[in-house]
């Protein structure tokens, strides 16, 4: 059965951090450290992984899913950057690594069958994957970065009128930019 992919581990880390945010909103003081965490987190769950808006996972997670080979032969992986393939199994069978080979073309990424050889027939195969930029926040795309800052700033502050025009087309505009579109 074909489901939505699901999350093995989870990120370490959060691709930015409390105080980097607290800078960020010129916040001096720890008495709404917990609403910020909060913020950040729902800020990163915004863009991050199979659910987020970017196509992306931010920081280094692992991922299982169930797939299907499209009629040529690849199975489309659900966001990118993918670091790794971990596995891939045809039931309890393991398909040894040097059967496929990520393709990470603009139209991918995508497992692809190596040459001389073929995936099952009409086999559902769970694929394990290490998906996300690295393990630290420096290794999120500072625009990315940005737009979670800026998320945070306009769940914090409440700015009204035109400051808060700025920020959400500020938002909106590296959100655009940084999206995979064709996943």
């Amino acid at each position: 059965m074909l489901r939505s992919p699901e999350l093995i581990q989870p990120p370490a880390v959060a691709p930015v951090g409390l105080e980097d945010v607290k800078r960020h909103c010129r916040v001096d003081h720890d008495e709404d450290d917990e609403i910020i965490e909060e913020y950040i987190a729902a800020a990163v769950r915004k863009l991050d992984g199979y659910t987020g808006s970017l196509g992306r996972a931010l920081i280094t997670q692992t991922w299982r899913m169930n797939a299907v080979p499209d009629a040529c032969g690849r199975i489309r992986m659900p966001f990118d950057p993918i670091q790794s393939i971990q596995s891939v199994k045809d039931g309890d069978t393991d398909i040894v690594a040097d059967r496929f080979v990520l393709d990470a073309s603009v139209t991918g990424p995508f497992l692809v069958a190596t040459t001389g050889w073929a995936w099952p027939a009409r086999a559902v195969l769970t694929v394990e994957f290490i998906a996300g930029y690295g393990d630290t926040p420096p290794d999120v795309p500072a625009d990315i970065r940005t737009a979670i800052r800026l998320d945070v700033e306009m769940q914090y502050d409440r700015p009204d009128g035109p400051r808060f025009e700025a920020l959400r087309q500020q938002y909106r505009d590296i959100v655009r930019r940084s999206r995979r579109w064709n996943i």
